[in-house]
């Protein structure tokens, strides 16, 4: 769904959580940028054990779109993308 220049998608889920699925995610110009900055700011980014996932920067490569998540104080997981496109 593309609104404004937001892309939103939607889905469904057998049961309600806020930690298996990225609950939103922000389109940035500059991923490395972005993550740092998080970074700075205190921000701790989730590490995952998949090809594509590079530990040492916290982003993960798949093709063109390169994705880094964390989690805000409720415990929803977040993402900063770059590449991705509507």
């Amino acid at each position: 769904m593309l609104c404004r220049g937001v892309v939103a998608t939607l889905g469904s889920v057998d049961t309600r959580t806020t930690t298996l699925r990225t609950q939103i995610g922000f389109a940035v110009a500059d991923i490395g940028a972005a993550v740092a900055e998080l970074k700075a700011r205190g921000i701790t980014f989730e590490a995952y054990a998949f090809d594509g996932f590079d530990p040492a920067s916290s982003i993960a490569t798949n093709g063109d779109i390169r994705a880094a998540w964390f989690k805000d104080p409720d415990g929803n997981l977040l993402s900063v993308v770059q590449g991705a496109s509507a």
